[in-house]
């Protein structure tokens, strides 16, 4: 049954690192948890399926990659891949895509840079960003490590580019929304690891770990809003916790 389960689990990677390969990250954070939690008698087997759930998951997408390599002549899940991290990660970047006013990035880089990457083919522009990013982490660590954290700290509130292009009071409706979404689900995470069994509780964690697994990638390239969607639905799940722990309370 649990063989099964991890084939299940790596079709369903696999499908999904078809829409977006940052959920990959997901997916080792949750193995990661699984092997601290595994018992030491267990850990190699952990391990084995683990590699399993990571084979079946690159089976599916393999057929993308060996028609990338037949173009391209090297190993490419996607060509815009180098753009995402240069977007978080360049001297005139935020962390996100965009300013505060919602100006593109891109348009607030060097002219000189613009031109060479809209006068470059699909790859020459993968190959452009790339070294730029390179360039910057090496003549900038310090900048790339504020970026880092700054991109971390949005995933869990709020980043500078939140809510541009809403109107302002859908802005703040969403920010009122999801302040009272992460209250109830923390104290939803602390009732429930008082209530829970060992077992639920580390299936919690695998949980938390893919979010956190998603949260590292995201730090380390570009975040947006829509990029903490995971994070939502598990702090909804808590906050569910909560206000069926209340609604209990009150009804004695």
């Amino acid at each position: 049954a649990r063989i099964r389960r991890v084939v299940w689990a790596g079709l369903v990677m696999g499908l999904t690192l078809w829409q977006r390969a940052v959920y990959l990250a997901a997916g080792i954070g949750s193995w990661m948890a699984a092997m601290c939690f595994a018992k030491p008698s267990s850990g190699r087997r952990v391990m084995g399926m683990a590699a399993l759930w990571l084979g079946i998951a690159l089976m599916i997408i393999a057929p993308w990659v060996m028609r990338n390599y037949g173009l391209f002549h090297r190993v490419v899940l996607t060509t815009d891949a180098a753009h995402i991290l240069w977007l978080g990660n360049n001297p005139s970047s935020n962390g996100t895509y965009s300013d505060q006013e919602g100006t593109r990035v891109f348009y607030l880089a060097d002219p000189r840079f613009q031109q060479r990457v809209m006068g470059a083919s699909e790859l020459e522009q993968y190959d452009l960003f790339l070294s730029e990013v390179r360039r910057f982490i090496k003549e900038s660590p310090a900048q790339f490590g504020g970026l880092v954290l700054r991109r971390l700290w949005a995933f869990g509130w709020f980043s500078p580019n939140a809510g541009v292009g809403y109107a302002g009071g859908e802005r703040v409706l969403y920010q009122v929304w999801y302040v009272g979404l992460l209250g109830l689900g923390v104290a939803g995470m602390r009732l429930f690891w008082r209530r829970a069994t060992s077992p639920a509780c580390a299936q919690a964690v695998m949980v938390l770990a893919a979010v956190a697994g998603l949260a590292v990638a995201h730090a380390v390239t570009a975040i947006n809003m829509k990029h903490r969607v995971p994070f939502e639905l598990v702090l909804a799940i808590f906050a569910a916790e909560t206000i069926a722990q209340g609604i209990a309370a009150v009804r004695g």
